[in-house]
């Protein structure tokens, strides 16, 4: 399959796009990502027939073919391209649904197209938040990497977007990783939403209590803030939290001896 690619490729252009584009229109075999890679340097056109060619290929039985086929589908993701918009809801419910699932003790992480058939897909049109913070709780790397990314960048500017993530952290629904990582950006929460958050050092499970330490840093609260409540928490029942919280002394140069046993 790649040498037939690679011999079509040697035809002028708009031959080689239609000859490789008739071949991936026909069922496809293993080695056929090879083709869709030739095709992707080819630089074709969203036609009838490129985009029936990817169609094939995003809902092919493998992943490698279906990798292929994502990233030739993304060069035509913009705006408005609402038939290729389809395909890629399609696919990407496809592959949610067939892919090979997420190693749960580790070992090698199965191949899959989702990460490049999203960026595509965003690339036409915008994500909802419901949608964003499912691509970031996802088991998959790629896709949950796109999710946080995206979800960050739009906590600068909604702060419809900074309460649910607040909401979330608070009521045990949402991530606490994601509003560790909010935090780190400087989202721009309100003092009643820093006040909130900051019952999670209260908080029975640890690393919830953990996680509200990343409340104690400026613009947020002020020196004498950081300082006695980090202090406080030195006296933490959990290893982890004691340690979190001398570590933030240190990095303020607020002295404080430890106690012992921590």
């Amino acid at each position: 399959m790649w040498a037939g690619a690679a011999l079509a490729s040697l035809l002028e252009k708009p031959a080689a796009v239609e000859v490789i584009c008739a071949r991936l229109q026909e069922p496809l075999v293993a080695g056929c990502e090879h083709a869709f890679k030739v095709l992707h340097k080819l630089e074709p056109v969203l036609t009838a027939e490129s985009l029936s060619a990817a169609r094939n290929g995003l809902l092919a039985a493998t992943a490698e073919i279906a990798i292929a086929a994502a990233a030739l589908a993304a060069r035509w993701a913009v705006p408005g391209a609402g038939e290729l918009q389809a395909l890629l809801e399609e696919a990407y419910r496809y592959w949610a649904e067939h892919e090979e699932p997420f190693p749960a003790n580790g070992g090698a992480v199965p191949h899959s197209p989702r990460g490049t058939i999203l960026r595509g897909l965003l690339a036409i049109r915008e994500a909802t938040d419901d949608e964003l913070l499912a691509y970031a709780g996802d088991s998959r790397s790629d896709v949950s990497q796109i999710g946080r990314d995206l979800l960050l960048k739009r906590l600068q500017v909604s702060a419809e977007t900074r309460e649910r993530i607040v909401e979330g952290a608070i009521d045990g629904t949402g991530s606490l990783h994601l509003l560790s990582a909010a935090l780190r950006a400087k989202a721009s929460f309100t003092i009643v939403q820093v006040g909130r958050m900051l019952t999670l050092l209260e908080a029975d499970d640890p690393k919830r209590r953990w996680a509200g330490l990343d409340v104690l840093q400026e613009p947020y609260l002020s020196q004498d803030e950081i300082e006695r409540l980090a202090h406080a928490r030195t006296l933490d029942a959990d290893l982890r939290v004691r340690e979190a919280a001398f570590g933030l002394l240190e990095k303020k140069a607020i002295p404080k001896k430890r106690q012992h046993g921590s």
